[in-house]
Order: structure tokens, then C-alpha cells, then sequence
């Protein structure tokens, strides 16, 4: 994999996962898409679920650092060796939560977070195969 295709791969994965850590902000404050997560049983998010969307807002702000590392675009990190692991660990739970999103009793969470989770699996193991 050349240089560019990865960095283009940390661009796209650090987009969504702006948005993505946007968007579980917007759950943690109470903006009622519930539907679009966690199982889609709630409109809006009981506590312990607004809180686990303001967890995983920092682990999607972490994941930007991390991609835009490991595709030597910036340099957050002095590490890149657990960085090239960190992203394989993304690209590990995006896969997970890919199968939870397919699963998931939510029409709406199977047809937005799904194409979402894959595309978060194919850039991080672009970026993480990079050089």
C-alpha cells in the first residue's frame, strides 16, 4: 500500500469518526436518535447509555489521533509501534460492531451504522497495513 492511499484511508476514517463522535455527543446530551444506537430501543438515552455515548465520543476523538499517526500526517504520538496496534484494535471493534449493528432489532440502526462500521473496518486496515 503506498504513502497516499493510507493517508487518503486516515482521511476518510478521520471524518466519520468525527461525525461519529458528534453524533454520540448529541445522544449523550439527549437528542433523540437513540434508535440509530446501542440496540435502537430507546429514543432517547437512559443515563448509563448517554454516558456510554460520552465514552465513546472520546473513543472516536482518540481514534482520529490515532489514524492521522499511524499515516504519518500528524504526530500525536511518540509510539507508532502501539499506534499501528491501536488501529488494528479499531478495525477489530468496528468489525464487531458491525455484526452487533446487523443484529440489531433497529431497522434504522441496521441501515445506517452498518455501512458506517464498514467503512471504519476498511480504512483502519488501510491505514494500519500502511508503511
Amino acid at each position: 500500500m503506498t504513502l497516499q492511499l493510507q493517508q487518503f484511508a486516515a482521511w476518510v476514517a478521520a471524518a466519520v469518526f468525527a461525525l461519529m463522535a458528534v453524533f454520540q455527543l448529541l445522544l449523550a446530551i439527549g437528542v433523540p436518535w437513540g434508535r440509530l444506537a446501542w440496540g435502537g430501543e430507546y429514543s432517547s438515552l437512559p443515563a448509563k447509555f448517554r454516558f456510554a455515548s460520552f465514552l465513546s465520543a472520546l473513543l472516536f476523538a482518540f481514534g482520529i489521533a490515532a489514524v492521522l499517526d499511524r499515516a504519518h500526517i500528524e504526530n500525536f504520538f511518540d509510539r507508532p509501534d502501539i499506534i499501528a496496534i491501536v488501529v488494528w484494535a479499531y478495525a477489530g471493534l468496528f468489525a464487531l460492531s458491525t455484526i452487533g449493528n446487523l443484529l440489531s432489532r433497529s431497522t434504522a440502526e441496521k441501515r445506517v451504522m452498518t455501512p458506517v462500521a464498514i467503512i471504519l473496518v476498511i480504512t483502519c486496515v488501510a491505514v494500519a497495513i500502511g508503511p
